[in-house]
């Protein structure tokens, strides 16, 4: 029995309108193929590919106004702001843990036709997100020592330090994250996963790090609608076209 995929790619008369559908049919084939791979696979591609741009947006949004590159600014946000910090902390850590997923589907179904730009892109991002995983570490143990002006005055310091080039090498990460994603929306576009306009947005996702170096998260929350118009369509394709495992049937 065909699928909706491999139908999708054979070619029809029609001129613009059959290389159109034969352009879907590439993607629509290389999301089934991807999905199908061993890790993560196509439940878990798919609803992290839905869920992560979402939780980053909603997380970054949270942040505006409170937010800022200055540690004792920073420390003021988070204690004049606490419980919604603590919220946006919370929900920027989970996009985080999700987003290696994400990168594992892309790097994997773009490494079926190109292999060097889905690991190249795959190794770079996650190489990225390990930067805003661990300054989100020291974001929330700031968040417990501002409950006096001199705590606060330690939660500046430890975030100032944080922030000092090259006190660690995780100072590596903005630029892996920049490099990353601009390699998988390459990528995407020559394997045929996203159609060039997506693929431009996962690209402009390289933009993360730019708002919490500067502390406009206005950046970040633009470069995350980029994830958002790349990633949840194709997780919802990705789910669609997910099959249900047949459960082994026991012989004696």
């Amino acid at each position: 029995m065909t699928s909706m995929a491999d139908a999708g790619a054979v070619e029809r008369p029609g001129g613009d309108g059959g290389v159109a559908q034969v352009d879907r049919g590439r993607r629509a084939t290389a999301a089934r193929r991807a999905g199908e791979q061993g890790f993560p696979g196509a439940w878990v591609s798919g609803v992290c590919l839905v869920a992560t741009p979402v939780i980053a947006v909603v997380s970054s949004a949270l942040a505006i106004g409170a937010y800022s590159e200055s540690g004792s600014k920073l420390a003021a946000g988070l204690a004049g702001h606490h419980a919604r910090m603590v919220l946006a902390l919370n929900l920027n850590l989970a996009g985080v843990m999700l987003a290696f997923f994400v990168v594992a589907f892309l790097a994997q179904a773009i490494a079926a036709s190109h292999p060097r730009l889905g690991r190249a892109g795959g190794v770079l991002t996650m190489l990225g997100l390990l930067g805003p995983a661990f300054f989100l570490g020291i974001f929330w143990g700031a968040s417990h020592i501002v409950d006096t002006p001199a705590h606060e005055k330690v939660a500046a310091l430890l975030i100032d330090g944080s922030n000092r080039v090259p006190t660690t090498i995780d100072n590596i990460s903005g630029a892996c994250l920049l490099a990353g994603f601009i390699v998988l929306g390459v990528g995407a576009a020559r394997s045929g996963l996203l159609g060039r306009g997506r693929a431009a947005a996962l690209a402009v996702t390289c933009l993360i790090p730019f708002g919490f170096i500067s502390g406009y998260m206005v950046i970040s929350c633009v470069a995350y609608v980029g994830l958002v118009i790349a990633a949840v369509p194709l997780g919802v394709h990705v789910l669609r076209d997910a099959r249900v495992p047949t459960p082994a049937v026991a012989t004696s």
